[in-house]
């Protein structure tokens, strides 16, 4: 994606604009320790990438969270482009991030945003119009664009469902991060794009893509 092939005009100056605000800066952040006039060391990633590398996954990111509409005249909701780009840049610029550079991005990106920061729950969910501060990081949310809220990624947690006829190499019980990858596959699958998981063993990598690939439709995909 660049913001050039998007077909609403204003959405094209939208995602420019949040494009020069947000990611020149945290790009210089993440992979050269720049912050303003700070110079620290670059936060710590689970696999080298370049600055190239991150902006192309950002833009994969903002394609499979907002497809291309094809009404050219769809009035545009400055906010919600706003939360899926940030979202995006987690997901993206942000994914690799390992150990406490995650709190430092998170507190690097909550500064460049202008949007409220307000304390959340189950029972009262931050609107798309601030920033929800219950968990942690924003890694710990997920954007719900139906409701245009903020869910906690453990409110979602589906109750374990034990099946007997299982083999056990096939279990998956459901955690914050099987939900979580989970959700990211489906994405970049929407995109037609790859995806690399990267961890230690027996943190359900095989498993959780397992289980995805089972989930597609027969009709579209040969098992």
């Amino acid at each position: 994606m660049a913001a050039h092939t998007r077909n609403n005009e204003e959405e094209r100056d939208q995602l420019n604009e949040l494009f020069e605000h947000y990611v020149p800066g945290a790009i210089n952040y993440i992979v050269y320790g720049l912050f303003g006039l700070q110079q620290q060391a670059p936060l710590r990633t689970a696999v080298p990438q370049t600055p190239l590398n991150l902006v192309v996954q950002l833009c994969h990111m903002i394609d499979g969270l907002m497809p291309n509409p094809e009404n050219t005249q769809e009035e545009v909701d400055e906010t919600i482009v706003e939360c899926v780009f940030i979202v995006s840049m987690y997901n993206s610029l942000g994914a690799s991030i390992v150990d406490d550079g995650r709190l430092d991005f998170d507190t690097y990106v909550k500064k460049a945003c202008p949007m409220i920061l307000v304390e959340d729950s189950l029972e009262k969910k931050a609107t798309t119009k601030n920033f929800p501060t219950g968990c942690a990081t924003l890694y710990d949310y997920c954007l719900k664009l139906d409701t245009q809220t903020w869910e906690a990624w453990e409110w979602l947690v589906p109750e374990y469902e034990h099946d007997r006829e299982m083999k056990f190499p096939s279990i998956l019980v459901p955690t914050v991060d099987t939900l979580r990858l989970t959700w990211l596959i489906k994405i970049m699958e929407s995109v037609e794009r790859p995806v690399l998981l990267v961890g230690d063993t027996g943190t359900s990598k095989t498993a959780i893509i397992a289980n995805f690939l089972r989930g597609l439709p027969s009709e579209r995909y040969v098992r």
